[in-house]
């Protein structure tokens, strides 16, 4: 059985004091705090520290067992995993984006997972990460409603790149849906790109202006969404780093 639970947070809203930030950054390794450090700006660095920190959140309690942040590394590509979930043959993922820190766990399979504003896009962007199909079926929606579809579309193609641990290393045109299919409200890639193997996608409105989306490796049997307070995780975090 295939489990997908998305851990999820909001890391703005109640910051917490430089002095727990920073208590639970020194615990990371070297290289992922010169990662967090390399934002120069709190807001990211807040965001960046929360997708660690919910992914040991998440991981310690998907696995079921002392977690240590010395499991998750990172690959080539800067992808991160956790070598323990990896040798039980499952996979996570992060995405931050405006207030919210997202993590899919995936039981069984690779994963990616992806936030985006519609508020962020428009024509002018879509020109540029979709294929000419998706173009012109934005282009027949009403203005209003572009924005949504076009970040929805942005969505799914970087949480299959994340997924693929590829990044933008892939160029979003060439990943393209099939539109018609899209119209009935179902997501599957453009029928030249389909295969036996085609990931499973997902896309949700997350809240008013956020949509989320994501691909797997195989459709899960079981979908769950858990919260975990800001809050929490910086105390748990280090808790959990001295065991």
């Amino acid at each position: 059985m295939t489990a997908l639970t998305l851990y999820f947070t909001d890391v703005l809203s109640n910051p917490v004091t430089n002095d727990v930030f920073y208590r639970a950054l020194v615990f990371q390794s070297p290289r992922e705090q010169h990662r967090i450090l390399r934002y120069r700006d709190w807001h990211d660095r807040y965001r960046a520290l929360g997708g660690v920190a919910l992914a040991h959140y998440a991981l310690k309690r998907h696995l079921r067992m002392a977690y240590t942040p010395s499991d998750c590394l990172r690959e080539s590509s800067g992808r991160p995993y956790s070598v323990s979930l990896k040798n039980r043959g499952g996979d996570f993922n992060i995405s931050h984006h405006g207030p919210w820190v997202v993590c899919a766990v995936l039981s069984c399979g690779r994963v990616g997972i992806d936030l985006a504003m519609p508020s962020e896009f428009d024509l002018a962007i879509a020109t540029v990460c979709l294929g000419e199909e998706e173009l012109a079926f934005v282009r027949t929606l009403p203005t209003v409603h572009q924005p949504r579809d076009i970040a929805k579309l942005w969505a799914l193609k970087e949480a299959l790149m994340k997924m693929k641990g590829a990044g933008l290393a892939i160029e979003p045109k060439s990943i393209e849906f099939n539109m018609n299919e899209w119209g009935r409200g179902n997501i599957q890639l453009a029928i030249n790109q389909a295969d036996p193997s085609s990931p499973w996608f997902c896309v949700r409105d997350w809240t008013e202006d956020t949509v989320v989306a994501v691909c797997a490796a195989k459709q899960p049997d079981s979908i769950a969404v858990r919260q975990a307070e800001w809050d929490e995780l910086m105390p748990m975090h280090s808790a959990s780093i001295h065991r």
